[in-house]
């Protein structure tokens, strides 16, 4: 079975997909347009910070620089590596030296080696250390030029797991004459001043920074694991530190410092850098939010408010289907539904008017008949010739032609001389009972009619539609009866409860099939046009809750209920006046 969809339904979908996606896509290119402007903007950020930092190292280490030259230019110095290795520290040295090491300086030991067993030193012991026999010749080889190294050596002394300064070692020579050697001079910063450097510029969190020598191994880093292993810049985007690969995870920026030959990277996670971008993604979610919510809004709103006229126009058109010609009572619009709505309006009262029309009609030309046919007959005339057959038959003794006769004599008085169509029951009661008697002599031997009325006075006022009952005890008698039986019987009884009257006519005849029973019981059908008059008779006058029900089984019976509403003898003329229009 095909499933149905109401055009408000779909309606209302193609609403929501007409502005629930575009709502969608434009919030997911929002969302990724802004991670990309984020990212482009984070990483000249980072440029411009990690050129900071970097220069700010080189600033560091120039100073280191400046204050080599400055111990290379001091004569007290000079003079005091010249003379014999038991000579005392004058204390003009160590007031000149002492400045450049301290809490306020970025110096944490100064140490000069001379060529003999003469040395002097300041600060820490790290400095005497870290100038091994190899930086010696490496330094020696520069011919007065400076080296930077990581200070690996002292690590084998203090016991700590990774480096703590940067040493800086030149040759001291003499300043009277440059081309001899005094000495080596060695300086240390802690690499912490490096680190606090880095750290006032780029300080995201899991962020690591590096610095990698032109052999691309890792001299420091804030991850002290990274220490000496090898950094590779693979393509596209990719890096790795060892044999660990980083992936495209990572916004990567450098800076080289001026002075040494090393290079400054810094490493970001994305991860971290699109938290920054948090608010905007809230913004827009909720703006998503919002749209959305809107647009169902709006959707169910605009479905709702202009189907509505549409729904209630399709309801009224099934109901139609039914015969219940109904007309639309709300407010039309000026649009196409409008006009739809009007112009079934329009149809809705022409055929009520047409229905009315036709059944009027119909009723008009049936009262028209009978009272040309009444006209016809004289009354007296009519009389006069039943009253003379029935006392020629009484004279030969034919008593059943009298009794008949009789009996068609009252029936014929009640029906002429009674011009009203709402009579009393008792009065149909005598017609039936004058019917039953032309009957019962017609059928008889064949036949057994029982009549089951309570005589209260009651009932007998009642008002009913004159020869309402006759037709269906006719069509017992006719329709009902199986003359290869003898035990036919018709039943009629009549029942007053709760202000309605129920009517029943009931035999033990052939029956009627199920698929007659619905053609007798269906108002269109073409089928027994008495029961279809009576039935619509009875509605037009009392009501559609008043009416004809039949019910038969094969070779069982059948079954007639008429149903009307309590008609007291006051309430008679009204019925009558109606009935007559």
């Amino acid at each position: 079975m095909k499933r149905f969809y109401s055009l408000q339904y779909k309606f209302l979908m193609y609403c929501l997909m007409i502005s629930i996606i575009p709502v969608i896509l434009i919030g997911l290119f929002c969302y990724f347009y802004s991670s990309k402007i984020l990212i482009e903007n984070m990483e000249s950020s980072h440029k411009q910070k990690m050129h900071a930092a970097a220069s700010n190292i080189d600033t560091i280490m120039s100073q280191v620089n400046d204050v080599s030259h400055l111990i290379l230019q001091n004569r007290n110095l000079r003079n005091y590596f010249l003379e014999p290795e038991n000579s005392p520290v004058p204390s003009s040295i160590m007031d000149f030296l002492t400045p450049f090491v301290g809490y306020d300086s970025n110096v944490s030991s100064i140490y000069i080696k001379g060529n003999g067993n003469k040395e002097l030193l300041l600060g820490s012991s790290s400095a005497a250390i870290s100038l091994t026999k190899e930086y010696s010749k490496e330094v020696s080889a520069l011919d007065g030029y400076y080296l930077w190294y990581l200070n690996t050596e002292y690590m084998k002394y203090s016991n700590e797991p990774y480096p703590s300064v940067l040493s800086f070692s030149r040759l001291y020579n003499d300043i009277n004459s440059p081309s001899s050697t005094l000495g080596v001079m060695t300086i240390d910063i802690p690499l912490n001043v490096l680190e606090k450097t880095y750290y006032n510029q780029l300080s995201y969190k899991g962020s690591s920074f590096l610095i990698v020598d032109k052999n691309n191994k890792i001299l420091l880093s804030n991850n002290k694991n990274f220490i000496g292993k090898n950094f590779e810049k693979n393509s596209p985007g990719k890096i790795s530190i060892g044999t660990k690969d980083y992936g495209e995870n990572y916004l990567m920026t450098q800076d080289l410092l001026k002075q040494t030959d090393w290079t400054l990277i810094n490493l970001t996670p994305v991860s971290e850098l699109m938290s920054e971008n948090q608010f905007i993604t809230t913004v827009i979610l909720y703006a998503v939010l919002a749209c959305i919510l809107i647009c169902i809004l709006l959707s169910v709103f605009i479905s709702t408010k202009h189907l509505a006229p549409l729904r209630s126009l399709c309801q009224l058109i099934q109901d139609a289907g039914e015969q219940d010609f109904k007309i639309y009572t709300g407010k039309i619009a000026n649009d196409e539904i409008g006009i739809l709505v009007s112009k079934f309006n329009s149809m809705s009262e022409q055929l009520n008017t047409l229905i009315h029309q036709v059944y009027t009609s119909k009723l008009k030309q049936s009262e028209a008949e009978l009272n040309a046919l009444q006209a016809q007959i004289n009354p007296h005339f009519l009389y006069n010739t039943l009253d003379t057959i029935y006392w020629m038959a009484h004279l030969e003794k034919a008593f059943d032609a009298a009794e008949v006769t009789k009996a068609l004599s009252d029936m014929f008085r009640l029906n002429l001389n009674n011009g009203s169509t709402i009579i009393s029951f008792c009065d149909e009661l005598k017609y039936l009972k004058n019917y039953l008697i032309i009957q019962e002599k017609r059928h008889k031997n064949y036949v057994t009619v029982n009549l089951n009325i309570n005589s209260s006075p009651e009932l007998m006022s009642a008002g009913v539609i004159k020869l309402i009952l006759q037709p269906f005890v006719e069509n017992a008698f006719v329709h009902g009866i199986d003359y290869s039986s003898s035990d036919n019987l018709i039943e009629i009884a009549v029942k007053l409860e709760n202000n309605t009257v129920y009517y029943y006519i009931k035999d033990n005849g052939v029956g009627i099939s199920e698929s007659l029973q619905k053609e007798l019981n269906n108002p269109n059908t073409a089928f027994g046009f008495g029961i279809r008059s009576a039935n619509k008779r009875i509605k037009l006058l009392f009501g559609d809750k008043y009416g004809i029900y039949l019910k038969s089984t094969p070779n069982h019976g059948t079954i007639v209920t008429v149903t009307q509403p309590y008609i007291s003898e006051k309430e008679r003329a009204y019925y009558d006046k109606n009935a007559g229009r």
